[in-house]
């Protein structure tokens, strides 16, 4: 083991334990908070992320964070006087024409949170099911889909499960009741109760209908406590939403067990179908010669009763009952499961589903979107793709000698992109009209220059293409290029004040602008990529390391403590944060041309130094007049 810090190895034996130990019970995790080593690593795990420069309710951010920060937030930790503020809530929209909320938490809490998680996951991430995708380090929506394409061929029925508001309605005494059954210490499950009960705080226009429990008038907002739900946004809730569903990812395996029949791997054949295909086999041998007609046969009768077998074949059903299995995958609060079997089996199986979550968890499935779909007649929506099972196709093949044509495929899982929904989106976005998708101009881009503008649209186009590069029907994708092509050459056409063709012209039929750079102008074109189709292409991450490889190299790295690298001060010292050190359409000015420079988001400065810079006093200072630009640049 590498050598490390005390509290981080402490955290990895807790890992290790529990990777052994699936009931392991955990004790005096509230002792690792207090070792300034976890919060530390936590503030460089989150140091970087824009939305930890976005102001809570405090009005604070990251900036200025230092090393005092830490002992200070250990001091309140350790005689339990710590308490979460409440988040400020806004509202995102959804794709539907809903909303959702999202807590904006102060920063400096975040880090707490980050800590909190990173212990929870210690405990948990080691046991978490295999079929868990969302919210986990190397998983994600391509990962879920991947085990969907590789081992669901065969799947008769899909049962799409969503959760009514899983976010907004999970019990807190019952998620607090599944953390006692592995963690035994009262000082940390009091913790992750404060930021379940901290609040969150709203805009009067939210809190119409309900009376509010304490106003803000300055800053026109009013308290609602959080009596149920973790809020979104914040850095604890998708860990304990997955340790909440953890249980039912448990209840499906007993499901599946429960339901399955037959020993074999694979399902037998039918009878009526295996007598048929014999049958069929022996008419083409008689066709060939290798078996001799009888009863006045005639090559003409055989033929016609060749057609007329493989014509009722085609209705028969290739296996027989009695052989059901039971497959499953969850991202977040969407499942999805797969049955090889009757629809009744389907049937009981969301009965149950429904039933367990109601009396077991209080969730509620979304009527909306909770169906029972046909595998091969119709198609499942997961994660934003549409899932169905191939009917099979045609395919020459080449056995004893002899070239045939065979049906193969059958059950095959396709994954195609939705390009109703894609194309709906981009009409939303303003890249064409609604209806007929016909490409219009993205007029509030037209403030941007010509080359921002064409990296913006490369990168939407790589964002689709990136997400759908296992799709089976890759190649209607080009759809998507051709829309957003003609969008971008309307955009250029209006900015330049000329026409469509002359836009394409100039560019050799692809939008291009030029951007200038020390090397002189440099063309930046439309990105034209390959539509071929490719249903292997998933982009999955790589495996969650340990807590020491993980946590270890932040911790040694953090300049937290350090000396200031402007002046070489060594009181008071802070962090100076940035949100971004480049954004495209934003033009990099005064002391952030020093940061762009060193290519870094935090710089370590005395809280004199802090001052100048937020004043605009130190805007001309050049990369060269730091005096320690070895520490800036680390």
């Amino acid at each position: 083991m590498v050598k490390c810090h005390k509290g981080l190895a402490r955290i990895e034996k807790i890992r290790e334990l529990n990777e052994t130990r699936t009931n392991w019970v955990n004790k005096d995790l509230y002792k690792l908070l207090l070792d300034k080593d976890l919060p530390i690593a936590a503030y460089e795990s989150i140091k970087s992320k824009q939305g930890n420069m976005t102001r809570g309710l405090s009005g604070t951010t990251l900036d200025g964070y230092s090393l005092e920060v830490v002992e200070a937030t250990i001091s309140e930790l350790r005689d339990e006087s710590f308490n979460f503020s409440p988040a400020r809530r806004v509202m995102i929209p959804k794709s539907n024409g809903k909303s959702r909320p999202l807590g904006i938490s102060p920063p400096t809490e975040k880090v707490v949170q980050k800590a909190m998680e990173i212990i929870l996951s210690a405990i948990y991430e080691p046991t978490f099911s295999e079929h868990s995708h969302g919210f986990r380090p190397g998983k994600g929506c391509h990962t879920a889909l991947k085990v969907i394409k590789d081992n669901w061929t065969g799947t008769v029925w899909f049962i799409e499960g969503d959760i009514q508001n899983y976010f907004d309605d999970i019990n807190h005494h019952k998620l607090i009741e599944i953390l006692r059954k592995r963690i035994s210490d009262e000082r940390f499950l009091n913790l992750i109760w404060k930021s379940l009960r901290a609040g969150v705080m709203i805009t009067h226009s939210e809190s119409k209908g309900a009376k509010p429990q304490k106003l803000n008038r300055k800053r026109g907002l009013s308290f609602r406590s959080t009596n149920q739900g973790t809020p979104q946004g914040s850095i604890i809730s998708p860990i304990l939403a997955n340790i909440f569903l953890h249980e039912f990812d448990q209840k499906v395996d007993e499901w599946a067990e429960e339901f399955k029949q037959g020993d074999t791997a694979k399902p037998p054949k039918a009878k009526e179908y295996t007598k048929a295909v014999d049958r069929s086999t022996r008419l083409r041998k008689k066709l060939e010669g290798k078996v001799k007609m009888i009863n006045g046969e005639t090559r003409e009768s055989v033929i016609a009763e060749l057609k007329n077998l493989s014509k009722s074949m085609r209705g028969m059903k290739s296996t027989s009952d009695g052989w059901v299995r039971i497959k499953y995958v969850r991202y977040a609060d969407d499942w999805i499961i797969g049955i090889n079997g009757d629809k009744k089996v389907a049937t009981t199986i969301r009965a149950k589903a429904a039933e367990w979550l109601s009396d077991t968890l209080d969730l509620k499935l979304s009527p909306e979107k909770t169906h029972i779909t046909h595998a091969v007649n119709s198609e499942a929506n997961f994660l934003g793709t549409r899932i169905c099972a191939s009917k099979g196709f045609l395919k020459r093949r080449s056995a004893n000698g002899r070239s045939t044509i065979a049906k193969t495929g059958v059950g095959a899982v396709h994954l195609k992109a939705p390009m109703k929904v894609i194309m709906s989106r981009l009409a939303e976005k303003g890249f064409c009209r609604k209806g007929d998708w016909f490409p219009t101009a993205k007029r509030d881009w037209l403030v941007y220059d010509e080359w921002e503008i064409v990296e913006r649209y490369n990168a939407v186009l790589r964002g689709v293409l990136n997400y759908y590069s296992f799709a089976y029907n890759r190649n209607k994708l080009q759809r998507v290029h051709y829309t957003l092509k003609f969008s971008l050459a309307h955009t250029l056409a209006n900015r330049r004040r000329t026409s469509i063709s002359k836009v394409l012209s100039k560019g050799k039929n692809c939008p291009t602008a030029f951007k200038n750079t020390r090397n002189g102008r440099v063309p930046v074109k439309f990105e034209t990529p390959s539509f071929k189709t490719n249903t292997k292409d998933f982009r999955t991450g790589a495996k969650l390391e340990s807590v020491v490889n993980t946590y270890f190299n932040k911790r040694s790295r953090s300049k937290l403590g350090s000396h200031c690298a402007i002046c070489l001060e060594t009181e008071g010292v802070v962090m100076h944060h940035l949100r971004y050190i480049r954004k495209v359409g934003v033009r990099v000015k005064g002391f952030d041309r020093v940061m762009s420079a060193l290519n870094r988001k935090q710089l370590p400065v005395c809280q004199g130094c802090h001052h100048l810079i937020h004043t605009g006093k130190y805007d001309g200072l050049s990369l060269s007049d730091l005096a320690d630009q070895k520490l800036a640049a680390a």
